[in-house]
């Protein structure tokens, strides 16, 4: 009887942990897809390819915690239920996107709350297509920006200067910082 009534409290241990359960996200990625659920990012994430979030994913982001992508991003959420947050006084970074790729970057229907700078465009990047849509963007604590565009490469002598960059129907709100293009 005592043996059955601890593999019933181990079984309610287990399942309870399951339940709760996080995934933690670290190391150098070709591609990576973060599936729904809960996933911790603590420290500097790198992806080389595609970069995708599935919906009704949740991610925290601790400390030094953020993803550099280096290529494609798709995320596409369903009302706004992908959730990039940080943790209160310990906010991680967010996602900053590096390197020249022919590419696209479509963020739909994602939150953005808590973060030091939720996305940022680094120094000589370029994408073909851009769109930032129908996003929250609330409560960053950073005080750079909450979308920062920095210049991408520009060359006088061919065509490649031609980047299609839309950000529509989002909202900021109760951020400590604004827009920087």
């Amino acid at each position: 009887m005592q043996s059955r009534f601890l593999l019933f409290i181990f079984s309610v241990f287990f399942l309870a942990n399951l339940a709760i359960g996080q995934d933690t996200l670290a190391g150098n990625y070709d591609n990576l897809k973060i599936d729904t659920g809960s996933h911790v990012i603590k420290d500097v994430i790198r992806v080389k390819g595609t970069f995708e979030v599935a919906a009704g994913a949740k991610i925290e982001f601790i400390d030094a915690g953020l993803i550099v992508c280096e290529g494609s991003i798709t995320i596409k959420g369903v009302q706004n239920n992908i959730i990039f947050f940080g943790k209160k006084n310990m906010e991680g970074w967010g996602i900053i996107i590096k390197n020249i790729d022919s590419s696209n970057v479509v963020i739909n229907n994602a939150t953005f709350r808590n973060l030091q700078l939720p996305l940022l465009f680094d120094f000589g990047w370029k994408r073909d297509n851009i769109e930032i849509s129908d996003n929250i963007f609330s409560d960053n604590t950073g005080k750079i920006s909450v979308l920062q565009v920095l210049n991408p490469p520009f060359n006088f002598n061919t065509d490649s200067a031609f980047i299609s960059f839309k950000v529509v129907n989002n909202l900021f709100a109760g951020n400590n910082a604004g827009i920087y293009f």
